[in-house]
């Protein structure tokens, strides 16, 4: 039955982000016109800083908890009182340290935006232990109702406040609307009655788990944000506002794949017995997890320009050029995602965090050297970073699973063919597209990306993927991960 609410759990999630996608390319050319790339860029300086604080919000006991079976309402309560105080704390931190930065970034409004979103790290604190419940119970419709209740409701109260002439604080209200709704909806459903109760040794023997998980998070963030700060500081603002919307853009497949699938995979993980049990979910997923995301991704980076112009308009083309340089780096923080999921299903936060900072550091190393060019080299350094981890990442995974080369190549070879024909295609009809209007070229795009990448899919690996779509059937007796270690 577990696997049943799971599987319809994960559709629902995936199904509401498809749906949080199409409001939000609702939501965003209109705050998008009417504020213009300075405002975004002044909120894409805050929220790296915001990010930063709210990874360290719970220590990482939260996903420590995910692992345990049948933990107790003392220890619940004692991670909830944790979570909560530290991220009272870092919330004071971020007050105090709010005028240095603005002046540190020459950025006068950044200060009060920092002070306002500060209330998100109190918030985030307050989740840790409601979300450990959630997810260990791998009820993801919950997430799912509450990711529709709270996007419709911020959306309205940011367009509202553009409309009538807030500007920068349209997108601090709604930031702090978003967390607010989540709070109000994902506490009492998940039923969690906190104690008056808080003894940090009971916390102690997961702390080196957590830790670990703590430390993968900052080192993801740096990959992921820093490179957002760098920009602001070396570039200016306005080149940080289409930068802002580029990765916001290219992190829609994350939002519609990867955030359901993570934690759906890592509940799955963490619950099955030994590695071999464990191993024909993985390969499954990998392989529907790859097809998915070189599709979307290569099709992200031959309709950016087109995507960008019937999205925001004019005074937003520099954006489109980016949001294709990002594309592959995309791709890849999507599929690393996956990969540290079930590192961490595994218990492996260690190998988790290893990686994790490697990626990141590559990334803002990239980041770096293209502040020598301007933003887009920028934007090419940040995906060269993140391809450079490839090879660690599957060869983690490799060791992990123990998969020889045979069952890596069944897993590479079609999403590499399949994108390389796309890719052929694409570029060999690329004069004639130009020569269309905007809507008619994104609809060329779409349709023979589509038809090309599912012909070679058809011809190198179609057998193999509808043997993965029947693995995944939510219904029969099979639990996952029973009587299928011989499977590849």
């Amino acid at each position: 039955m577990s696997d049943k609410r799971a599987f319809f759990g994960t559709i629902a999630l995936g199904s509401v982000n498809v749906a949080r996608l199409g409001l939000q390319l609702l939501i965003l050319p209109i705050l998008a016109r009417i504020l213009g790339p300075d405002a975004f860029g002044l909120l894409g300086l805050a929220m790296p800083f915001i990010f930063l604080a709210g990874i360290m919000s719970d220590a990482g006991m939260g996903n420590a908890l995910v692992r345990e079976p049948n933990p107790s309402l003392q220890l619940e309560s004692t991670v909830f009182w944790l979570a909560l105080g530290v991220g009272t704390s870092l919330a004071v931190v971020i007050c105090l340290l709010a005028p240095i930065l603005a002046a540190a970034f020459e950025q006068p409004k950044l200060a009060p935006v920092l002070m306002a979103l500060s209330l998100v790290l109190v918030l985030a604190g307050s989740l840790a232990v409601s979300n450990a419940r959630i997810t260990r119970a791998r009820n993801f419709v919950v997430f799912a109702i509450g990711e529709v209740i709270s996007l419709v409701l911020s959306a309205t109260m940011g367009i509202y406040a553009a409309l009538h002439g807030f500007g920068l604080w349209s997108l601090v209200i709604q930031q702090l609307v978003l967390w607010i709704t989540k709070t109000l909806w994902l506490f009492p459903v998940s039923k969690f009655r906190p104690a008056l109760f808080c003894r940090p040794a009971l916390a102690r023997p997961y702390m080196h788990f957590s830790l670990n998980s703590v430390a993968a998070s900052l080192a993801d963030f740096a990959g992921k944000s820093m490179p957002s700060l760098v920009v602001g500081g070396a570039l200016g603002v306005t080149l940080l506002g289409h930068y802002s919307m580029a990765y916001q853009l290219t992190r829609v497949p994350e939002m519609v794949i990867s955030g359901p699938v993570y934690l759906s995979i890592f509940a799955a993980v963490a619950r099955v017995e030994g590695k071999d049990a464990a191993r024909s979910l993985v390969l499954s997923s990998l392989r529907m997890m790859l097809l998915a995301l070189a599709l979307l991704f290569c099709g992200l980076y031959f309709s950016a320009d087109v995507v960008t112009q019937l999205l925001l308009g004019p005074k937003w083309a520099a954006t489109g050029p980016i949001m294709a340089a990002l594309a592959p780096a995309g791709f890849f923080l999507c599929l690393y995602s996956f990969m540290g999921a079930v590192l961490l299903g595994l218990g492996n936060s260690a190998r988790q965090f290893m990686l994790t900072a490697l990626c990141g550091i590559a990334m803002l190393l990239g980041a770096l050297l293209g502040t020598r060019f301007d933003i887009n080299g920028v934007a090419i350094g940040i995906s060269a970073g993140a391809a450079l981890l490839a090879p660690f990442y599957l060869n983690a995974i490799a060791n992990e699973m123990r998969l020889s080369g045979a069952m890596l190549l069944s897993v590479l070879v079609p999403p590499l063919a399949a994108t390389t024909i796309m890719t052929v295609v694409m570029l060999a009809i690329h004069g004639e597209l130009t020569q269309l209007g905007d809507e008619a070229q994104l609809l060329a795009i779409i349709v023979v990306g589509t038809l090309s990448f599912a012909a070679a899919i058809a011809l190198t690996g179609g057998r193999r993927f509808i043997e993965d779509l029947k693995y995944f059937r939510p219904w029969g007796s099979r639990e996952i991960g029973v009587d299928s270690s011989t499977r590849v």
